[in-house]
């Protein structure tokens, strides 16, 4: 019988960012699919509150194993020696990258690589570091690497001359956000509905981490540039200062929401006039398709792999100009259907391609 040992602590920690929904996306539809006889773990540390959504699992069982509390050295020294012990293939969709077992590693863009100006404390510089460090062994020591676009392959090829036979395409999907109700308190909350008039105020949305690549410099121009629209903007401000640098906080016409939860974001985008995304880098790019889904416009970076993604279905700026942004003209530019983009993209047929991937690696 064929293991497959799943690196699992960021699964269980509640918080669902874009790497954690790949991942439990993946693994959900797994586990309604015949494994043909293949066992998979997902393992997190002893100590961990498994998240409510792992008791869904069926088939891929929750294993708890290794009591270190560094998470680093939980994902280098625990999960591997799990694996080995169990003689089990090591899959990572979580960019644990355990270096001691990596025999499936998902890597899914280039954004340590390619901007390391964005690493500017002592910190961020020895993460940055330690995450090439990581990224170069996992690159020559895993048997396969999942990449989510082409583009984001072609740029981890060159950057670390993987051969090409190695690289296996898994992209990403939309269909979990037909499970989500959208909750519609919150546009109350952030005083998105007129007190005169009882109408949702016109607002542009964008969605995405803090972390310098995410290009919010970008938002914060198009509201200096345009004060009389409303931008609202939301993701968690947790994982980097950097949002300080923007001026956003500052600006009268935007509002920081903070992590919110996904029935508050999938509110947010179906009643946005559209949906930015102005990241100078992307793997995939998942808010934009859960945008589409739920019947909202976007506008899209013409940066990275988003052109590949979304093809006609979205209206394109470049996000290294930041004057003159002008909202009105952008919104005036057509786009095509969203059927075309979401029709391409399904979490069953990439768990079906990752299940290839498990059969045949040896």
């Amino acid at each position: 019988m064929k293991r497959i040992a799943v690196l699992g602590d960021t699964l269980a920690g509640g918080k669902i960012y874009g790497i954690q929904r790949f991942a439990f996306e993946l693994l959900r539809q797994l586990d309604r699919m015949d494994l043909g006889g293949m066992e998979i773990e997902l393992v997190i540390p002893e100590y961990a509150a498994a998240a409510e959504m792992l008791s869904d699992f069926q088939q891929i069982r929750v294993v708890r194993s290794g009591r270190i509390r560094n998470a680093f050295l939980w994902r280098q020294i625990c999960f591997p020696l799990y694996a080995l012990r169990r003689r089990a293939f090591a899959l990572d969709l979580t960019l644990g990258l355990p270096v001691l077992k990596c025999d499936i590693t998902g890597l899914y863009d280039c954004t340590y690589e390619l901007f390391p100006e964005d690493f500017r404390s002592v910190r961020e510089k020895l993460k940055r570091l330690s995450y090439l460090a990581k990224a170069y062994l996992v690159t020559r020591r895993s048997r396969k690497l999942i990449v989510l676009s082409r583009t984001a392959g072609k740029q981890l090829q060159d950057y670390y001359r993987i051969p090409t036979g190695k690289l296996m395409l898994v992209p990403c999907a939309w269909q979990h956000f037909k499970r989500i109700r959208e909750d519609e308190s919150v546009l109350e909350r952030f005083g998105l509905i007129s007190r005169d008039r009882g109408q949702i105020r016109e607002y542009f949305f964008t969605l995405g981490s803090v972390l310098p690549h995410k290009n919010l410099k970008w938002i914060a121009e198009a509201a200096k540039q345009n004060p009389d629209r409303l931008f609202v903007v939301t993701g968690s401000l947790e994982l980097s200062d950097y949002i300080g640098s923007t001026g956003l906080l500052e600006l009268e016409n935007v509002t920081v929401t903070g992590y919110l939860t996904d029935g508050q974001v999938k509110a947010l985008m179906k009643h946005a006039a559209a949906c930015i995304h102005p990241s100078l880098s992307e793997g995939f790019g998942i808010p934009p398709l859960e945008a589409l889904s739920a019947g909202s416009r976007i506008l899209l970076s013409d940066a990275g792999c988003l052109p590949e993604i979304y093809g006609g279905s979205a209206v394109y700026f470049d996000p290294r100009i930041y004057r003159p942004i002008r909202m009105e003209e952008l919104m005036r530019r057509e786009a095509g259907p969203a059927e075309d983009v979401l029709k391409k993209y399904s979490w069953k047929r990439s768990a079906v391609r990752l299940k290839k991937i498990l059969e045949e690696v040896r």
